[in-house]
């Protein structure tokens, strides 16, 4: 499917005009991105439920901000669903009954999967980055599940470090930092968790720290974020084959993920994140 036909389909005007001729047979869910559309569409056993992203170039109506920032224009004819992110507090939703984060959890995959369960994922994400080099599949997967248990620290810390930059810079982000280069294989062998220099200079460590001791709760439940678990992966990916496309890695494991979530997951496990499920 075309991206531009979701988008116009959920277009909150046009959404208006339509109803005024015929009643709606579907009940859009606005959500963050098309991934987590994908994912929550294809564990979806009711035909009326359709997520969707808004397609926009209008800033106010983009990400976290801009979905629910919908959803409160239209609260009786619209329903979305966001990550929670750093809002351990649910005070970004606490205003608008219709919108559900993923609470207690960071974010959707980590919502949908324990943190005991990740290592299940191992062969579908060396089968999506080595679909026909079965040597270099069981090299990766080797590697990866002999790792598994610093790979797992590494990526929760690395979330603690983008909910901190989402947390810190959140009235203006414009002033954090641009995230510095990726650390390699080696560093992240050497320094473990601590690999988050690039995503937390030294002149934030203190803020970070401070972060970390007033939120230890939540941030203990929260899972990870699969975008800091991709980030760990990508040395070890290129540890067995440095030539390969880094866009291309990202999309292989994004794909694992959710035909992890399909092949394993149903509707049941998403049923408490639909807003105002029964009276759907």
């Amino acid at each position: 499917m075309s991206d531009f036909l979701p988008g116009a389909i959920g277009d909150p005007r046009r959404r208006v005009g339509e109803r005024k001729i015929r009643p709606h047979k579907d009940d859009l869910i606005y959500v963050e991105g098309w991934g987590d559309a994908n994912i929550l569409q294809s564990l979806s056993s009711n035909n009326r439920l359709k997520f969707i992203k808004h397609q926009t170039n209008d800033q106010l109506y983009i990400g976290k901000k801009g979905v629910i920032r919908i959803a409160k224009s239209m609260p009786s004819k619209s329903k979305a669903i966001v990550d929670m992110d750093y809002d351990f507090a649910g005070n970004q939703i606490k205003e608008t009954p219709n919108v559900r984060d993923t609470r207690v959890k960071c974010c959707l995959q980590a919502y949908l999967i324990k943190d005991d369960e990740w290592p299940r994922l191992i062969p579908y994400l060396g089968r999506s980055l080595y679909r026909n080099e079965t040597g270099k599949r069981n090299e990766f997967m080797t590697l990866v599940a002999n790792d598994w248990d610093m790979i797992y620290l590494i990526a929760k810390s690395r979330t603690h470090a983008r909910l901190f930059r989402g947390w810190f810079f959140r009235k203006n982000p414009r002033k954090a930092p641009r995230k510095g280069t990726l650390p390699t294989f080696e560093t992240f062998k050497t320094k473990g968790p601590q690999s988050i220099d690039d995503l937390v200079p030294t002149e934030f460590i203190n803020d970070y720290k401070r972060f970390k001791r007033m939120n230890s709760g939540p941030l203990d439940k929260i899972g990870f974020n699969d975008h800091s678990l991709e980030e760990v992966l990508l040395p070890y990916v290129r540890q067995i084959d440095s030539t390969r496309d880094e866009q291309e890695i990202h999309r292989n494991l994004t794909k694992a993920v959710e035909k992890y979530l399909v092949d394993s997951k149903s509707f049941i496990d998403i049923q408490e994140l639909i807003p105002t499920y029964n009276d759907l």
